[in-house]
C-alpha cells in the first residue's frame, strides 16, 4: 500500500469524526478522532490496518447502494410510466376469431409512399 493513501484514509475518518463532534456535540467523537490519529501517526500498521477496513467498507456500500438506487429508480420512475404506456397503448391487443394478432393490409404501394417514408 501507499503510505500517503493510507494516512489521507486516516484523515478523512478523523476528520468525520470532528465534523460529527460538531454537530452532535459528543465528546467521545472528539477523544476518538484524538486517539485513531494520533495511534495511526504513531502506528504506521494500525493505518494500513485502517485503511484496509475503510476500503472494504467503501467497496460493500458502493455495492449495496447501487443496487438500492436502481432499485428506487426501477420502482419510481419505470413501473409506473409502463404501466400507464400499457393504458394509453393504440396497439390493438385482441387477437381476431381465428386467434392470430396477423391483420392483413391490402395497399397499393406508390412513389409517394417510397419518397418520404416517415
Amino acid at each position: 500500500m501507499d503510505k500517503p493513501k493510507e494516512m489521507e484514509t486516516v484523515l478523512v475518518i478523523v476528520l468525520g469524526l470532528i465534523v460529527l463532534y460538531m454537530v452532535k456535540r459528543w465528546n467521545g467523537l472528539l477523544v476518538a478522532a484524538l486517539v485513531i490519529g494520533m495511534a495511526c501517526v504513531l502506528v504506521p500498521a494500525l493505518a494500513r490496518s485502517f485503511h484496509w477496513a475503510w476500503m472494504r467498507l467503501s467497496l460493500l456500500l458502493g455495492e449495496v447502494s447501487g443496487r438500492v438506487l436502481l432499485t428506487v429508480v426501477y420502482v419510481l420512475v419505470l413501473l409506473p410510466l409502463s404501466l400507464v404506456a400499457r393504458r394509453k397503448s393504440t396497439i390493438r391487443r385482441k387477437a381476431s376469431a381465428a386467434g392470430s394478432y396477423f391483420t392483413e393490409r391490402n395497399h397499393r404501394y406508390s412513389k409517394e409512399d417510397l419518397t418520404n417514408p416517415w
